[in-house]
C-alpha cells in the first residue's frame, strides 16, 4: 500500500555514475533494498565467482533472491487469473439452457466474494460477469430456490452459505464505489427487484420470516455451527441490499408491500439486545434502515415547525402566490441561477430566519432549506439586483452597485466560439476598459496591467452575466486565457491586450449552464453588458442533494426537534467505538516506557495520561474527550496550541485506524494556507500516506503528495484503460464535429451553405441557381462562388429582375415555390434571408444536441477517472482539503466511506460547507477553531450578524460558534478549552484575557520574552489625527492612510536596523486592501541590511561563548518588503510573529472605525504578537467601540499610548528619544541607534565612520582609506580601499623585459605576477598550425595544443557533402575525438537548396533535401493583361475568363479568349511606331515598344554593347533591326526575333515561309500535346513571356497544359485522405454496437422514408439520429467528400473550363473562327469518377448500417415503419457505369455495377421478396463485373472482386449485407498516393492518359494504365507499342514534390 504513493524508482539511480539529474529528477532515489535489488542488474563477475569489489559493487549480488521475489509475484498473479477463470468456468455462455449448479452454487457465491477483495482488476472483472447474461442466469438460480417449502432453520442455513456472500459482493464498498461499475451493478439490481419488485418483494418476505425466528428464539446448536457470521452481519447485509434496491428502483415507494418488509425488519431489529450482538453494527444497520425508511416516507414527521408568523413564506406558502418562476417550497425545485421571471420579479425574496419556529419546515429539512436560500441571496442574490439596476437602467445603479460590490463592463463583442475537448465550449469576448483606464495613453501598459491586478476583477471562476438589449441574460464564468490566446496576468481571466488596446480588454468565458435557450443566445451576442461577482456555485448543489437524501449525520444534534431537552445533552460516542473491543491505544502520545489505552465504558485516568504527554492539562483532557464524543468541539483561543492539539488527536486515530476501520482522516481547512500549515506539521510529526487535493497548495514540500502526482504512478486497469480510451475517441469525434459545426455556423449565408442547403430542402430552386445551362442547352460560364451575389443584385446570367414596380411582394410561401430569377430585390432578400434563418436554424439545433452529448460524454470520462482517484485516496491515511474542494469533490468523497472528519478553523466556516463536509458515513467530526475570532466571510452585508437589521438572518454565524453559544432558539453541546497560551507576553495577552478570556493563563516560557530593541516599551499605541486619505471625497471601496504609511515604513526599518530579527520575524497588519497596497509599495523601495538564514543560525549554534572578531557575519542587502510580512487582518489568523506593527489606517472627523468595530476581528489583531506590538491609529476614532475604549483605558493606565514613540539605544541605553513623525528616525536615529558616533574599530584598524548603529551594521560597513597591504611575491602596493578584498595577482605592467620562451619567441612587457613564475607565461604570438586528423591550417596563439584531446578546430569544414554543397559547419562540430576514436560526422545540410524550378523563374529556398524539391511557395507568375494569378506558384491556376485577347497586330487580331491558344499568324517585320526619341522602334510588329533606352541609334554603350544572337554572337550594335527585329520581354532582357523563334520552336507550331516568318497554323491544339517541351521562358533569366504577344499560342498551350496537371496532382492529393477516412470509419462502425453510441430506434408509430436523392437520404438519417453521434463522422465525410467531387468534375477541369470559353466566345462573336479543338475521351476523367465512387461508398456505409442496426435493436420487432426505395442511387450508379464505360476505366465500371448491386442488397434488407426482380439485375450485374477484367491478379481488380463476392452472397442468402473491409481495398488507396510518385517516370498509354512507373522507371512488368486500362506491356525495361515517354510532364511533377 505504501508504495503506491512513493514515486517510481530512477532506472540511471542505480546505474552506474548514477542519475546526472540529481535531486531535481522526477522519479524516487530513495528505493528500498528489495526495490534496489529488484532494479538493479546482476553483477556478471559475481556469477562468474570472482567479484572483487564486494559489497560496494553496484551490481547485484542477490540473484537468487531477486529470481525467488519475481517467481513469487508472477505466481501470485498466475494464481489469482487461474482462480478467477475456473470461477468465470461456472458462467453459462447465455440465459438459454443454463445448467444449474446445484450444491456448488454457495461455491460460486462464496469464491466470487472472496476474489473481489484480490484486487481492483479481478474485482472489476467478477461484477463484469454477475452482470452479463450467464452471470444473471447464476442469480436467478440463487432467487429462484424453493424457499417457501424450507424451514426457519433451513432458510438460515441456505441464507449463510448461498445469499450472504452474494449480498456481501454487492454491497462491498469498493463495488458500490465505483464509477465503472455502475452501470453492471445497476444490471444486477435491476434484475434482482424485478418486474414491479415481485422478485425482492418474494426474497424479501422470505428472509423476514427468518430474522424474525432467529430473533425471537434461540437457534439449534447445529445451527449456530453453520452460521459463520452472527445474526447482526446477516440483517445488516439484508437491509444493505435492500438500501439499494430502493435507491435503484424509484417505483419501490409506491409499493404498499415494501412499506411492510420494511416495518418488519426495524421491528426485528428494535428486538436486538446489546448484550446478544456487537452494537456498532446494530448502528450502523438502524442507520441503513433510517435511510430506507426516509426514502418510503415512513415515521417521518412531516409538520411543519409552526405558522408564519408576519413570515411571507415560500412559493405557494406565500399570500401572494408564487413571486416568480423560481420560488418554490421545495429547495430541490430552485434554480441556482436567476431565471428571466425572477430578475424581472420587483417582490422581496423568501429569506428564511434563524428563529426555527420560523421557517415552513422543522429538523433537518428546514435546517439545510434555510442555508441554501441565505446562501444563495449571498452569492447571486447581489448579481440578480445588479441585473436588474441594469436592465432598468436607474439613475443610482453607480451607488447601489457599489454597494453591492458588483461591476459592469460596457460594450461587449463576442469575436470567437470554439470548442475545446478538455475545457468545452468558450468563447472570447471584447469590452470596454473601466472608466478608471481611460485616461492612461496607449503605451501605458504596465499602468493597465497593474491596476487589473491590484482590482482583482474578472478573476477565474468570476460568475458574470451577460445583458444585451432585448433583457436577454446568459451566465457565464471567467477561464484562464490559454498561452495561445493571449497573454494573461496573475492567474487573471482577464486578457488585457495591453499593446494598441487602450480602450478594450478582452476574457475567455464559458457558458454555465449549456442549453439551448444558452447556445442560442450567446450565437446571437452583439451589444451586451457584464455585470460580475465573485461567487460559487458548488454548495448549492451538495445542499439540494442532502434536502432530496436527508443523509446527514448528527441530525439530531445539528437541528434538534422541539421536545428535545436542553438540560440533558448527551454526545453519544462514534459508532466504531461502540464494539466492546475496541481500545484507543494512546502510546503514541505517552513518553517511553508508558502505554495507555482509552475505552468508551471504562474510567479513565487523565492525571495519569496528562503527566506521561507533552500535553497540558486542557490539552490532554480535549484529546480525551474529542475520542469519545461523535461530535467534538475544541475551543482554542489565541496561542493555545489548536494545531498541536489536532496534530496528537490525528495521531491517535491513525495509530488506532485499523482496528477501527476508520478509513482515510479527512482533514478539512476553510484556507488554502492554513490546510498546508496542517499537513505540514503532520509530515514533521513522521505521518506518510498524506494526499493534498487542490492545485493552489504553496508548499513545496506537499507538492509530491498531491492527489494528481500521486494519481501518475498509479496504474489502471484494463477495463479503465478500454472505457476511457473509447470515450476519449468519442469526446475527440464530438469536438470535431461542434467544431465544424461552429465553422459552418460562421459561413451560414455563403454560397457554398446555400447550395448545399438548397439542394437537399429546395431542390428546384437549387438548379436554378447553380445549374450551368440555359433553356436551349447553352452552357453559362460564371463563377459559383459569385452565384448568390450576383443573383442578389441581378447580375446573374438567367436573371429577369421585375423591380420594385412589378407590384406587391408576394408571401413567403408562394416565394418558397416560385421561380428565383422572377423575382423583385426585395423578395430575394426576404428568401436570402429566410434561407440564411433556416441554415441556422438547423446549425444550432445540432449544435445543442451535440453539447449535449459531449456533456454527458465528459461527465462520464471524469468517473473513469474518478475510480482511479478513489483507489488512491483509499490507500491514504489523511486527505487534506479545504472545504471548496470537498463541495466540487462532494460525489466522489461519498464514495471513500471514510469515517472521521477534522476541520480546524472552523469559525471560520460557513454552517452551509460545514454541511457538505458532512458525508453520510461520517461517523465522528472534531471541530477545532476560536468563536471569538474571526467569522466566516459572506457577500451581503446585510445578513451578516454584524448589521442590526441582518442578525434575524446571522448568516454568517459558523455551525461551530453556533454549538458553543447556544441561543434562544438553539441548544448548545458540551465542548473543550484550551487555557494556556505559549504565544503572547503576559503584557500583550493582558489586552486579550481582561476583555474576551478571563481563564487565560500564561506558559513559563512567555515571561521570559527578550525585549524589543531599539524602543523602549514593547507594547505601545502612536497616536496621531492625520486623517484619513479622501475623507473629504466620496468613500471608496478600501481605505488608507499616508501618514500611517511612511510611519510604518520609518518603523519597520529602525526595527530591521537592530539586526536581532530574521526575515518574516515582522508583521504588518492593516485591516484595508488600499493601505496593504500603499504599504507594498513604500516598503519596497527601501533597502536594509539584514542578517541572512545562515548567519541566524550560526548565532543560535550553541557553545559560541566568545564572540568571533575576525570572521564578518554574512549579510544581504534586500527590500524592507523581503524582510517583513505584511498581510491584512483577516488573512493573518492562525500566524504569529515576534514583533507585530499595525496601521489601523482610519481617522476621520465622524469617528468611523469601519468593520474594525467587531471583537472578533479585533481579537484577531491584538493577538498576532510574541515580543512586541506597535499600534499606529487616531483613538478618537475608536473610542466608541466599547472593547478598543476598554483597551485603550489600559494602555493609559500603563503609559502605553501617546503622540511620541520612545526610542532606546541598544548600546547606549541613557540615552531616550521621542519620534511622532516618520522623520524623527532619521534626524534621532539614523543608523537604527543614536546620534553618537560609532566607538568600535573596524576589522582593518581603522576607525569607524559612521553613527550609532548595531553589530550588524557595524561588520558591513567598508573601509574607504587606502589598502597599506603589500601584494604577494613583488614590494607593489594594494591598489584597493582597505575594506575591499586585496586583488590575488599583481597587475602592475612591466616594460623592457627580454624573455625568452621555449618556443623562441621574446616577450618584453608582462604583467608582474607573470613575470614572478615564468614557466607559466603562455605564449599568444599567432601563428600557422595545422591541425591534425582534418588537415585544417588555422591561426592560432602558439600556446594552442593542436594536437591535445581537447582541442576542438574551428575552421569552416568545407568537405563536399553528397548532395554536392560544401560543408558549412565548423570542422569541431564534424569530427569528434572520444578516447582516441575519430568519428565523422557531417550531420544534415545546412546549404540552401537553391535549385531552380523548371516551370517558374523561382528557385527552391528550402534547406537542402536530397530528393525532389517541394512545391514552389512563391506567388504564380500567371498573368496577362487583365489580371495575375493570386494563387501559390505550384497551385492550379484558373484560366482568365476575359472573352477577348489583347494580341493584336495592325494587319490582324486573335479572335480567341485570352486563356486560349492565339489563333493568329504572327508578323515578323519591324515595328513601323516611333520611339519617344524620335527614332524608329526595334521591335518587332504587334509588340510593345520598349522604352527610349533601348533605341538602336541613341542608346547607351552598355546596352549596345550586349549581346542579342546567341547563334551568330552578334550584339545589340550588330544587328540590324530592320532586317532582325527584336524581342523586348518585361523581364528586361532582349534578343533578335529570330534567335527567340528558334528558342521557342515557332516551326513545330506553324507552317514557316522561306523567309523563316511564319504564314500558317500547324496541328490542332490538344491536351498534353506539348508537354515534353514545358513552359518556355527567357532564355537569361526563366521569365514568363506571357505578355509577348508574338509567343501567345506557344506560351498559352504550355501553361494550359500546366495547369491541367496541376490539377490531377490536387485531385489526387485530396482524394487520398478522404478515402483512408472512409476505411478508418467503416472499421469503427463495424468494431462499436449501436448501444454502445446510443443509436436511436424508431418509436412504434414513427414511420421513416429512405427515398429520393442520396443527399435527402443522408439528411433523413441525420435527423432521425440527432441524439446520437454514431453517424456523425460519416456525415461530415460525405459532405467533404461531395464538394470534393464538385471540384474535380470535368467541366472544371482547365481544358474544359477552356473550351466552354471558346464556345462562348463563338456564339458572340462570329468572327471567332479559333482552332482550339480537342475531344472529351481525352478529358482526365479519373478524378471525377474516382471521386464519384467514394461518394457512392460513402452512402452504401450510411445506409447499410442504418437499416442493419435499426432492424437489431428492434430485436425482431420492427417498432416504427422504415421504408426504402435506393431508385435515384440505382440510376446514378448507371449513369457511371456508362461515363466510365465511355472512358475505358475497367475499374470504374466495375465499381459501378459493384455499386448497383449493393443498393439492391440494402433494398431487400427491408423489402425483402418484394425486390425479386431487382435481385435478377443485381445479380447480373455483378456477372458482368466478374467478367470484365483479363488480369484479376492486380490489387485494385482484387479488392473489387471480393467485394462483389461479398454482395452476391448477401443476395443469394438473404442476410444482412455490410461493408467488407479488405486488405485489397487499402491497398487501391494506398497505390492511389504513389500514382503521381516523382520516384519514377512519367509516360502516356495509347488513349494519352498520363501514368507513373516507379524503381527504375522503366516497365518491368504487366502492367496497366490507371485510368483506361490499356496495356502498358512493360517487359524488360521496355514499353508496349504506341507507349511513349512524357519527359516535360516529368519534370514539371518533379519540382511539385507529389508523394
Amino acid at each position: 500500500m505504501a508504495q503506491q504513493f512513493r514515486r517510481r524508482p530512477c532506472h540511471f539511480f542505480s546505474q552506474p555514475g548514477g542519475c546526472a539529474k540529481g535531486d531535481s529528477c522526477t522519479f524516487s532515489h530513495e528505493v528500498r533494498i528489495e526495490e534496489f535489488q529488484q532494479h538493479q542488474p546482476i553483477c556478471r563477475h559475481f556469477l562468474r565467482g570472482s567479484c572483487t569489489y564486494g559489497e560496494k559493487c553496484k551490481f547485484s549480488h542477490q540473484q537468487k533472491e531477486q529470481d525467488d521475489m519475481k517467481a513469487e509475484t508472477i505466481s501470485q498473479a498466475s494464481s489469482l487469473q487461474s482462480e478467477l477463470r475456473a470461477w468465470r468456468s461456472l458462467l453459462p455462455s447465455s440465459n438459454k439452457n443454463v445448467r444449474p449448479l446445484g450444491n456448488k452454487i454457495s461455491h460460486f457465491f462464496q469464491q466470487g466474494f472472496r476474489l473481489i477483495y484480490a484486487e481492483p482488476a479481478i474485482m472489476q472483472k467478477v461484477v463484469e460477469a454477475l452482470s452479463s447474461e450467464g452471470g444473471l442466469a447464476r442469480i436467478k438460480e440463487l432467487v429462484e430456490v424453493q424457499l417457501e417449502s424450507c424451514s426457519e432453520e433451513q432458510l438460515a442455513t441456505v441464507f449463510s452459505s448461498d445469499f450472504l456472500p452474494f449480498f456481501q459482493t454487492i454491497t462491498s464498498p469498493d463495488v458500490l464505489a465505483s464509477h465503472v461499475l455502475e452501470k453492471h451493478v445497476g444490471t444486477i439490481y435491476n434484475y434482482l427487484f424485478g418486474h414491479g419488485g415481485n422478485c425482492a418483494l418474494g426474497l424479501y418476505e422470505h428472509l423476514a420470516r427468518m430474522f424474525k425466528y432467529m430473533s425471537d428464539s434461540a437457534l439449534p446448536d447445529q445451527v449456530l455451527e453453520k452460521l459463520q457470521p452472527n445474526f447482526a452481519t446477516c440483517l445488516g447485509a439484508a437491509i444493505a441490499v435492500l438500501a439499494k434496491l430502493i435507491d435503484t428502483n424509484g417505483t419501490a415507494g409506491l409499493n404498499e408491500e415494501f412499506h411492510r418488509v420494511v416495518e418488519t425488519l426495524a421491528r426485528i431489529l428494535g428486538n436486538i439486545g446489546e448484550d446478544k450482538q456487537e452494537h456498532f453494527r446494530v448502528l450502523r444497520t438502524r442507520q441503513q434502515l433510517l435511510r430506507i425508511e426516509q426514502r418510503l416516507g415512513l415515521g417521518q414527521d412531516m409538520a411543519v415547525a409552526g405558522p408564519l408568523v408576519n413570515i411571507d413564506g415560500p412559493g405557494w406558502l406565500s399570500k401572494g402566490g408564487c413571486r416568480h418562476d423560481n420560488d418554490f417550497e421545495d429547495i430541490s425545485k430552485i434554480r441556482i441561477l436567476p431565471t428571466g421571471d425572477e430578475i424581472r420579479s420587483h417582490r422581496q425574496e423568501y429569506l428564511p430566519l434563524m428563529d426555527p419556529a420560523q421557517l415552513h419546515l422543522g429538523g433537518i429539512e428546514g435546517l439545510l432549506d434555510r442555508h441554501f436560500r441565505l446562501l444563495r441571496e449571498d452569492t447571486v442574490g447581489q448579481l440578480r439586483n445588479a441585473i436588474r439596476l441594469e436592465l432598468h437602467n436607474s439613475s443610482d445603479t453607480k451607488e447601489i452597485r457599489q454597494a453591492i460590490r458588483t461591476y459592469a463592463y460596457q460594450n461587449l463583442r463576442s469575436s470567437t466560439i470554439e470548442m475545446d475537448q478538455r475545457k468545452g465550449l468558450r468563447f472570447l469576448v471584447s469590452f470596454d476598459q473601466p472608466a478608471a483606464l481611460h485616461k492612461l495613453n496607449e503605451k501605458a501598459d504596465r499602468e493597465r496591467q497593474e491596476w487589473w491586478e491590484t482590482s482583482k476583477r474578472l478573476q477565474a471562476e468570476s460568475l458574470v452575466c451577460i445583458l444585451n438589449s432585448e433583457e436577454a441574460v446568459i451566465f457565464c464564468t471567467v477561464r484562464l486565457l490559454a498561452h495561445e490566446q493571449g497573454e494573461s496576468h496573475s492567474g487573471s481571466g482577464v486578457n488585457l491586450n495591453f499593446r494598441g488596446q487602450r480602450d478594450r480588454a478582452h476574457a475567455v468565458l464559458r457558458l454555465v449552464e449549456t442549453d439551448e435557450h444558452n447556445i442560442r443566445q450567446l450565437l446571437g451576442l452583439s451589444q451586451a453588458q457584464i455585470p460580475q461577482a465573485k461567487n460559487s456555485l458548488i454548495e448549492f448543489l451538495a445542499l439540494q442533494t442532502m434536502s432530496a437524501t436527508l443523509d446527514l449525520p448528527f441530525a439530531d444534534m445539528l437541528a434538534p426537534s422541539s421536545a428535545f431537552n436542553h438540560n440533558q445533552i448527551r454526545i453519544p460516542p462514534p459508532i466504531y467505538t461502540t464494539d466492546r473491543n475496541f481500545r484507543f491505544d494512546l502510546s503514541c502520545l505517552m513518553n517511553e516506557d508508558n502505554a495507555m489505552t482509552l475505552a468508551i465504558r471504562e474510567q479513565f485516568d487523565l492525571d495519569r495520561f496528562r503527566q506521561s504527554t507533552s500535553l497540558d492539562y486542557a490539552q490532554a483532557s480535549a484529546v480525551v474527550d474529542a475520542l469519545t464524543r461523535s461530535v467534538a468541539l475544541i475551543q482554542g483561543p489565541p496561542g493555545t496550541g489548536k494545531g498541536f492539539t489536532g496534530v496528537a488527536l490525528i495521531k491517535v486515530l491513525l495509530e488506532n485506524a485499523k482496528s477501527g476501520d476508520i478509513g482515510p482522516v479527512i482533514c478539512v481547512c476553510y484556507t488554502n494556507h492554513a490546510l498546508d500549515q496542517l499537513l505540514e506539521q503532520l509530515l514533521a510529526h513522521g505521518i506518510e500516506q498524506i494526499i493534498r487535493i487542490g492545485s493552489q497548495s504553496k508548499s513545496e514540500l506537499l507538492q509530491p503528495l498531491n492527489l494528481w502526482t500521486v494519481m501518475k504512478m498509479v496504474d489502471r486497469t484494463q477495463m479503465e484503460r478500454g472505457i476511457r480510451a473509447e470515450l476519449a475517441k468519442k469526446l475527440t469525434r464530438d469536438t470535431e464535429y461542434i467544431q465544424s459545426l461552429l465553422e459552418e455556423l460562421g459561413r451560414a449565408g455563403s454560397v457554398i451553405s446555400i447550395e448545399e442547403y438548397l439542394k437537399v430542402n429546395y431542390p428546384n430552386q437549387y438548379r436554378q441557381l447553380f445549374s450551368d445551362e440555359d433553356e436551349e442547352g447553352f452552357t453559362f460560364v460564371y463563377r459559383k462562388e459569385n452565384a448568390i451575389d450576383d443573383w442578389l443584385h441581378a447580375r446573374h446570367p438567367k436573371t429577369t429582375d421585375l423591380g420594385e414596380s412589378a407590384g406587391v411582394t408576394r408571401p413567403l410561401a408562394e416565394l418558397l415555390t416560385a421561380d428565383v430569377h422572377d423575382m423583385s430585390m426585395t423578395e430575394r432578400d426576404i428568401l436570402y434571408r429566410y434561407w440564411t434563418s433556416g441554415i441556422v436554424d438547423d446549425l444550432r439545433d445540432q449544435l445543442t444536441t451535440s453539447l449535449l452529448d459531449y456533456r454527458v460524454t465528459s461527465k462520464e470520462h471524469e468517473h473513469v477517472q474518478d475510480d482511479l482517484k478513489l483507489r488512491c485516496l483509499k490507500q491514504a491515511k489523511i486527505i487534506g482539503l479545504t472545504t471548496t474542494g470537498l463541495a466540487k469533490n462532494v460525489s466522489l468523497f461519498r464514495r471513500l466511506r471514510s469515517k472521521v472528519l477534522i476541520c480546524e478553523e472552523a469559525d471560520e466556516v460557513l454552517e452551509a460547507h460545514l454541511f457538505t463536509a458532512l458525508l453520510p458515513s461520517i461517523e465522528q467530526a472534531i471541530f477545532i477553531g476560536d468563536p471569538q475570532q474571526l467569522r466566516p466571510q459572506i457577500q451581503n452585508y446585510e445578513l451578516s450578524r454584524e448589521n442590526y437589521e441582518g442578525e434575524k438572518y446571522s448568516l454568517d454565524l459558523s455551525l461551530f460558534e453556533r454549538l458553543i453559544q447556544p441561543q434562544e432558539s438553539w441548544p448548545g453541546l458540551p465542548y473543550s478549552v484550551l487555557q494556556t497560551q505559549r504565544r503572547m507576553h503576559p503584557g500583550i495577552s493582558h489586552l486579550i484575557r481582561e476583555t474576551l478570556y478571563p481563564q487565560l493563563e500564561d506558559a513559563e516560557t512567555v515571561v521570559d520574552y527578550p525585549e524589543v530593541p531599539g524602543i523602549r516599551k514593547r507594547l505601545y499605541w502612536l497616536d496621531h489625527s492625520h486623517l484619513e486619505s479622501g475623507e473629504d471625497e466620496k468613500s471608496t471601496s478600501s481605505h488608507s492612510n499616508d501618514f500611517e504609511v511612511e510611519m510604518v515604513t520609518a518603523l519597520v526599518s529602525h526595527l530591521t536596523r537592530q539586526s536581532v530579527y530574521q526575515p518574516n520575524d515582522i508583521a504588518v497588519l492593516t485591516p484595508y486592501l488600499g493601505q496593504l497596497h500603499k504599504l507594498r509599495q513604500s516598503l519596497m523601495c527601501r533597502c536594509e541590511i539584514v542578517v541572512n538564514d545562515r548567519d541566524a543560525q550560526d548565532l543560535d549554534a550553541p557553545g559560541l561563548e566568545e564572540p568571533l572578531v575576525q570572521q564578518r557575519s554574512e549579510t544581504a542587502r534586500t527590500t524592507l518588503l523581503n524582510a517583513v510580512r505584511i498581510a491584512t487582518v483577516d488573512n493573518f489568523q492562525g500566524e504569529e510573529a515576534k514583533v507585530v506593527v499595525i496601521s489601523l489606517v482610519r481617522s476621520n472627523a465622524q469617528n468611523r472605525c469601519g468593520f474594525l468595530k467587531t471583537s472578533n476581528r479585533i481579537n484577531v489583531l491584538l493577538s498576532r504578537a510574541k515580543h512586541g506590538m506597535y499600534i499606529i491609529g487616531n483613538s478618537l476614532t475608536y473610542e466608541g467601540v466599547q472593547m478598543w475604549n476598554d483597551m485603550l483605558r489600559m494602555l493609559r493606565e500603563s503609559r502605553n499610548v501617546g503622540p511620541e514613540l520612545e526610542l532606546q539605544c541598544s548600546r547606549h541605553p541613557e540615552t531616550l528619544m521621542n519620534v511622532s513623525i516618520p522623520d524623527d528616525f532619521l534626524r534621532l536615529a539614523p543608523e537604527g541607534g543614536c546620534t553618537e558616533m560609532c566607538a568600535k574599530r573596524l576589522t582593518c584598524g581603522h576607525k569607524c565612520l559612521m553613527k550609532c548603529h548595531s553589530e550588524t551594521l557595524h561588520n558591513a560597513v567598508v573601509c574607504l582609506e587606502p589598502c597599506t597591504r603589500s601584494m604577494n611575491g613583488c614590494d607593489h602596493g594594494c591598489p584597493r580601499r582597505c575594506g575591499e578584498p586585496c586583488e590575488e595577482k599583481c597587475m602592475v605592467e612591466l616594460e623592457k623585459l627580454n624573455i625568452i620562451l621555449t618556443c623562441g619567441h621574446v616577450i618584453t612587457k608582462l604583467p608582474c605576477w607573470q613575470v614572478q613564475d615564468p614557466s607559466k607565461i603562455a605564449c599568444k604570438e599567432e601563428v600557422l598550425k595545422t591541425v591534425p586528423f582534418c588537415g585544417h591550417k588555422v591561426i592560432l596563439s602558439c600556446d594552442s595544443d593542436v594536437e591535445s584531446r581537447d582541442f576542438a578546430c574551428d575552421a569552416v569544414c568545407n568537405a563536399i557533402l553528397p548532395c554536392g554543397h560544401p560543408c558549412r559547419r565548423r570542422c569541431r562540430q564534424c569530427l569528434k575525438r572520444f578516447e582516441g576514436v575519430v568519428k565523422l560526422d557531417h550531420g544534415v545540410c545546412q546549404a540552401i537548396c537553391d535549385r531552380a524550378y523548371t516551370t517558374c523563374s523561382h528557385r527552391c529556398t528550402d534547406f537542402c533535401h536530397g530528393k525532389d524539391c517541394p512545391p514552389c511557395q512563391q506567388p504564380c507568375e500567371v498573368r496577362c493583361a487583365h489580371s495575375l494569378c493570386a494563387k501559390k506558384c505550384s497551385d492550379s491556376c484558373a484560366p482568365c475568363a476575359e472573352s477577348s485577347c489583347l494580341s493584336r497586330w495592325p494587319h490582324s487580331a486573335c479572335t480567341m479568349p485570352c486563356a486560349a491558344p492565339c489563333d493568329w499568324i504572327p508578323c515578323s517585320k519591324r515595328c513601323e511606331k516611333s520611339l519617344n526619341c524620335g527614332h524608329p522602334c526595334p521591335s518587332v510588329c504587334g509588340e510593345q515598344c520598349p522604352d527610349a533606352k533601348y533605341c538602336h541609334v541613341c542608346a547607351s554603350d552598355d546596352i549596345r554593347e550586349t549581346q542579342v544572337d546567341y547563334i551568330e554572337g552578334k550584339t545589340y550594335n550588330d544587328i540590324d533591326p530592320a532586317q532582325d527585329p527584336v524581342i523586348f520581354p518585361q523581364c528586361g532582357h532582349f534578343i533578335t526575333v529570330s534567335n527567340m523563334d528558334g528558342q521557342m520552336d515557332m516551326a513545330r507550331h506553324y507552317t514557316m515561309a522561306a523567309d523563316g516568318s511564319p504564314n500558317g497554323l500547324r496541328g490542332e491544339s490538344e491536351p498534353l500535346s506539348d508537354s515534353n517541351l514545358g513552359v518556355k521562358s527567357c532564355p537569361q533569366c526563366r521569365s514568363s513571356l506571357r505578355n509577348v504577344s508574338r509567343y501567345g499560342r506557344i506560351v498559352r498551350r504550355a501553361l494550359l497544359d500546366e495547369a491541367t496537371k496541376k490539377f490531377i496532382i490536387a485531385a489526387s492529393r485530396d482524394y487520398v485522405p478522404l478515402a483512408k477516412r472512409l476505411l478508418d470509419i467503416q472499421g469503427e462502425l463495424q468494431s462499436t454496437t449501436a448501444e454502445q453510441q446510443q443509436t436511436f430506434v424508431l418509436a412504434r408509430t414513427e414511420k421513416v422514408k429512405l427515398e429520393g436523392s442520396p443527399a435527402y437520404q443522408a439528411q433523413t438519417i441525420a435527423k432521425k439520429s440527432r441524439k446520437s453521434t454514431r453517424y456523425k463522422p460519416t456525415l461530415t465525410l460525405r459532405r467533404t467528400v461531395q464538394k470534393h467531387l464538385d471540384s474535380v468534375r470535368v467541366q472544371e477541369q482547365p481544358f474544359r473550363r477552356v473550351w466552354d470559353m471558346v464556345q462562348t466566345a463563338r456564339r458572340l462573336h462570329s468572327t471567332a473562327q479559333g482552332s482550339f479543338k480537342f475531344s472529351s475521351s481525352v478529358l482526365h476523367t479519373t478524378s471525377e469518377l474516382r471521386a464519384t465512387a467514394l461518394l457512392f461508398r460513402c452512402d452504401i456505409t450510411l445506409l447499410s448500417d442504418f437499416v442493419k442496426q435499426q432492424q437489431q435493436l428492434a430485436s425482431g420487432e420492427m417498432q416504427g415503419e422504415l421504408s426504402i426505395n435506393l431508385v435515384r442511387n440505382r440510376r446514378d450508379s448507371l449513369v457511371m457505369i456508362e461515363t466510365a464505360e465511355s472512358a475505358g476505366d475497367i475499374l470504374r465500371q466495375m465499381e459501378g455495377h459493384f455499386f448497383f448491386a449493393s443498393f439492391v442488397a440494402i433494398e431487400r434488407m427491408v423489402r425483402g421478396e418484394e425486390t425479386g426482380d431487382l435481385k435478377e439485375r443485381a445479380l447480373e450485374h455483378i456477372k458482368t463485373a466478374e467478367a470484365l477484367p483479363d488480369n484479376s491478379d492486380a490489387g485494385y481488380i482484387q479488392g473489387v472482386l471480393v467485394e462483389l463476392e461479398e454482395v452476391k452472397r448477401a443476395l443469394n442468402e438473404g442476410i444482412f449485407y455490410s461493408v467488407v473491409q479488405n486488405e485489397e481495398w487499402r491497398a487501391v488507396v494506398s497505390a492511389t498516393s504513389q500514382e503521381f510518385s516523382t520516384t519514377g517516370h512519367w509516360y502516356r498509354c495509347l488513349n494519352g492518359h498520363p501514368f507513373a512507373i516507379g524503381e527504375c522507371g522503366r516497365p518491368m512488368e504487366n502492367t496497366r494504365c490507371p485510368e483506361c486500362g490499356a496495356p502498358v506491356d512493360g517487359q524488360h525495361h521496355q514499353a508496349a507499342e504506341g507507349v511513349e515517354q512524357m519527359h516535360g510532364l516529368e519534370q514539371e511533377f518533379s519540382v511539385m514534390g507529389i508523394e
